[in-house]
């Protein structure tokens, strides 16, 4: 499933705010910024994870052997969001593009960091969190779930 061109552009927005939410073989949620989550020119979502023994790394290794979701929230500067549910499809841990995207790291980051591996997400769902357009589709889908009170008026 490829995004809306309105979710990719927020998602390849470098001041939108980026959280992957993975859950681990215990059942414990790990939740960790990760600015370089982007759409590429294909409509993969992609991220790029720095720290080989991240929780978030073995989270996604578990996610991508039992074909787990991941959960990104991606919150733009005026607070507006959204979440993309989707399952790790691919890893890059060696080879061209591996030495490719090492290398933009070696210099965003003056040598500083190193690249563990280059993760491409299937999306299987996305949605708007905006509590506007929540409120307005729980009301089409479900027009009797509504406080009595406001009914009354």
């Amino acid at each position: 499933m490829r995004l809306d061109k309105k979710y990719e552009d927020i998602i390849n927005d470098k001041e939108t705010l980026k959280i992957v939410a993975s859950i681990g073989k215990a059942g414990v949620v790990n939740s960790a910024v990760k600015q370089s989550v982007h759409v590429d020119d294909k409509g993969n979502v992609v991220y790029r994870e720095l720290i080989e023994t991240s929780e978030t790394q073995k989270n996604m290794f578990f996610s991508l052997w039992f074909r787990k979701k991941v959960s990104i929230l991606a919150v733009t500067k005026d607070l507006q969001s959204f979440e993309i549910r989707g399952i790790p499809t691919k890893v890059v841990i060696e080879g061209p593009e591996f030495e490719e995207e090492y290398k933009k790291v070696q210099e965003k980051f003056d040598g500083k960091y190193d690249l563990a591996a280059i993760w491409y997400i299937e999306p299987v769902q996305y949605r708007s969190k905006d509590v506007n357009e929540r409120f307005e589709e729980q009301y089409e889908k479900y027009p009797i779930v509504t406080h009595l009170d406001r009914v009354a008026k």
